[in-house]
């Protein structure tokens, strides 16, 4: 789980650079250190899963938060600074753990996670309205 917290800083930091300097920040020494250090990491998470002994647990605790790390990264990622990496470690959890898997993780879990962010936005709408006719009763 360590490697995912380096993974997602090197990632916030070269999304930094990419947002402040532009596409050709991909092209610095020191973006290129950062994106070596997250190929690296996911050469060594794409080891750690094909190499696990009992893909249950890979698959219970270590694939979802793995998923939203690597593939939100490389969805909000500029076309340059795309790992392919991120498709090989897919691939090796989608040998390990089967194609069923993965399409019950990806077509349960989405909708799931979109239902719950339209809950709370209107739950906080609710709430807002509620909260502003209150004070407006009770102020005015």
């Amino acid at each position: 789980m360590d490697l995912l917290h380096v993974y997602k800083a090197i990632s916030e930091m070269i999304s930094v650079a990419v947002s402040t300097q532009g596409p050709i920040a991909t092209k610095t020494p020191l973006i290129r250190g950062m994106r070596t250090v997250k190929k690296e990491t996911l050469k060594l998470v794409d080891t750690f899963i094909s190499r696990a002994d009992n893909p249950k647990f890979v698959a219970d605790n270590f694939v979802p938060p793995l998923f939203e790390a690597i593939l939100g990264d490389y969805k909000k990622s500029i076309e340059l600074a795309r790992d392919a990496e991120v498709l090989s470690v897919t691939a090796t959890v989608i040998k390990k753990l089967g194609v069923n898997f993965f399409f019950f993780f990806h077509f349960l879990f989405t909708p799931l996670i979109y239902l719950f962010i339209y809950l709370f936005i209107y739950l906080f709408i609710y709430l807002f309205i509620y909260l502003f006719i209150y004070l407006f009763i009770y102020l005015f």
